[in-house]
């Protein structure tokens, strides 16, 4: 039985986070050490190369500002300025100390670390490219105080990252609020950690301000500039708030970025996301379809700038449509309990778990996700227009095995394009993740895993997983192919199959125990992927562990149907591939 768990508190992060130094990204670091070792390499062409890697440029300010931050009074944020001041020698003292991230697809560490800086990359350019609608006295400048703004959320998912991942999921799946998980997991808040880790670093003044929410404007403010955003044509905000704190800073477009990137990484279309937007139209003085033009510009040129790999990028996120809101299912006092349990590995699903995901909800807004220009809204309040939108159909409106009927439009039209679109992915990991999503996005299904065949150690190995935050040995399961197994027969042809209690007598002792104990579950659907080589993988499904919910034979024909297209898109990119090379 697990004990109640105790969060380390500040003093304790704070000092864990200083001592760790970020691992850069491998392409800049490769550049930089053959740059290096020239001899007669110049400053200037060091310090382009470091502007190319936001990590790289973070190390530098970082350390320029822990030296130099008090004679230049705090506003070292150039980064050619700041190499110069520290002198090659130093420079490269600084730089050998670099080290590479590998960037390994199953590492959830590397990849939350990774999103993390996309996540500050995207709200950097969107402060840039804001600065073409209102001018701004150096967008150079407020584009690094943005991406530095960020950097110690870098370092509580790269360092504390169990810890941030329990977070994320009383968040997003529990709806427990920010603060409250924070402080029942870490001790303290995210805001208060980041504001004591930059000031310990001395970052300059206008970064900090924009880390600290007593700094922005108040609430009140934020709240009439959504209504002036929503409501008026030429918006114009106050230049103070009603506390008589001055508005137009250079911490409030960075502040403004970095929430709006925060809100866009969770859904576009939510109604915090929609406040967001509203409050930067009036920011900017503009409209509401003027300022969604340049945010949309923004997101798309960060994506095709910054293609991190196996990083889901700003841009691909605006097709996903609006998800139904859900209620808080952990009260406060049950948090350490409960912290202390995903800390040991185990479920709390059992605990937590509401009825039914497809309750009957009403007052969510329709929307065609085949058309990412823009949220069509009228100028009213995000409140207002949901009230008055049409529920969206439920389950049992004829769908059986969709959440709704607009998800089961969502299905069909992702198995046409696997089946008619070859050249829409670019790489067949591209394209199993898709299908992944797309099935637990469009069914009831609770945890959904895709496991690769690797023909080379003769293993099945989990490659991605969605909803098994609580069950990270079937995230990471292993199966060895060279012994004849359950998998083995699987693998053999296109099928799906229906584990179950009522079924187990077929299969009992063909599945592998260490994938039983992997699992906890005694009821699943398992089907095979196939590409031009033979077996390619497994996508496995099923209502998490103990949830109580039985799997029906409608989500067993999804899952079938699903697998077929997604095996003729994969044989079929190789038909196309080998076809193009011999032309």
């Amino acid at each position: 039985m697990s004990t109640q768990f105790s969060p380390k508190g500040l003093d304790a992060w704070l000092t864990i986070l200083d001592d760790s130094f970020l691992p850069v990204m491998p392409v800049t670091a490769k550049v930089l050490g053959q740059l290096l070792k020239d001899e007669g390499v110049s400053l200037h062409d060091v310090g382009t190369l470091i502007e190319q890697d936001p990590v790289m440029t973070v190390h530098l300010l970082r350390e320029v500002n822990r030296v130099f931050a008090k004679k230049a009074a705090g506003t070292l944020t150039n980064v050619q300025h700041c190499l110069s001041l520290l002198g090659l020698d130093r420079a490269r003292i600084l730089l050998k100390r670099f080290k590479t991230i590998k960037g390994d697809p199953q590492s959830g560490r590397d990849m939350a670390y990774m999103r993390a800086i996309m996540q500050s990359l995207h709200a950097a350019a969107q402060a840039r490219a804001w600065n073409a609608v209102r001018h701004q006295a150096s967008p150079e400048h407020v584009y690094l105080s943005t991406l530095m703004a960020g950097v110690p959320m870098w370092c509580l998912w790269r360092f504390a990252y169990k810890e941030m991942k329990i977070i994320d999921t009383f968040q997003k799946r529990e709806r427990v609020p920010a603060v409250d998980a924070e402080r029942a997991v870490l001790g303290c808040t995210r805001e208060e950690l980041v504001l004591a880790l930059a000031k310990r670093w001395h970052f300059p003044e206008n970064i900090i301000n924009a880390m600290d929410g007593s700094k922005l404007p108040s609430r009140r403010y934020l709240a009439a500039a959504v209504k002036i955003g929503l409501a008026d044509k030429k918006p114009v905000l106050p230049n103070k708030d009603e506390t008589g704190r001055i508005v137009n800073l250079p911490s409030f477009p960075a502040a403004l970025a970095n929430w709006l990137a925060e809100e866009a990484s969770i859904d576009w279309y939510s109604r915090q996301t929609y406040r967001c937007l509203a409050i930067i139209g009036a920011y900017l003085g503009v409209t509401q379809d003027e300022a969604w033009a340049v945010i949309r510009d923004a997101a798309l040129a960060t994506s095709r700038r910054f293609p991190i790999p196996g990083v889901l990028t700003p841009g691909a996120s605006l097709i996903f449509p609006l998800l139904p809101p859900q209620k808080r299912r952990i009260r406060l006092d049950s948090l350490p309990e409960l912290v202390g349990r995903l800390k040991e590995g185990e479920s709390i699903t059992t605990i937590t778990r509401t009825p039914s995901r497809t309750s009957s909800r009403t007052g969510v807004a329709k929307m065609d996700v085949s058309d990412i220009s823009g949220p069509r809204r009228k100028a009213t309040s995000p409140v207002a227009s949901m009230a008055t939108a049409s529920p969206i159909p439920d389950a049992e409106a004829g769908v059986p095995g969709f959440k709704s009927v607009v998800k089961r439009r969502v299905f069909e039209r992702y198995v046409k394009r696997l089946i008619g679109e070859v050249g829409y992915f670019s790489a067949e990991h591209e394209v199993i993740r898709s299908t992944a999503d797309v099935l637990f996005d469009v069914t009831e299904l609770q945890r959904v895993v895709i496991g690769l065949v690797d023909k080379k150690a003769g293993k099945l190995r989990g490659y991605y997983a969605i909803g098994c935050e609580a069950s990270p040995q079937l995230e990471k399961f292993s199966v060895d192919l060279k012994t004849p197994s359950f998998f083995n027969q699987l693998l053999r042809k296109p099928q799906a199959v229906w584990v179950s209690p009522e079924r187990e007598a077929e299969v009992a002792g063909l599945v592998p125990g260490e994938f039983k104990q992997a699992a906890q579950s005694d009821e699943y659907i398992v089907m095979p992927v196939f590409n031009s080589k033979g077996a390619f993988g497994i996508v496995y499904a099923d209502k998490a562990i103990n949830a109580g919910g039985d799997l029906s034979e409608a989500e067993l024909k999804i899952c079938r149907t699903i697998a077929n297209a997604t095996s003729k898109h994969l044989i079929q990119m190789a038909k196309k591939t080998k076809t193009g090379k011999e032309g």
